[in-house]
């Protein structure tokens, strides 16, 4: 039982990680993409 939780509390940092680093990727492409269109703008 104890061994049990204890597997899934040290595969728990291993799915925050892939979770936050998907999301930070996520969130830096739209990022780079509004500016570019914000230097489109401005550009014109």
């Amino acid at each position: 039982m104890f061994e049990l939780i204890f597997r899934s509390y040290s595969s728990f940092p291993l799915q925050v990680f892939s979770t936050v680093s998907v999301f930070i990727h996520l969130l830096r492409a739209s990022f780079s993409r509004f500016t570019r269109m914000k230097k489109l703008k401005n550009s014109f």
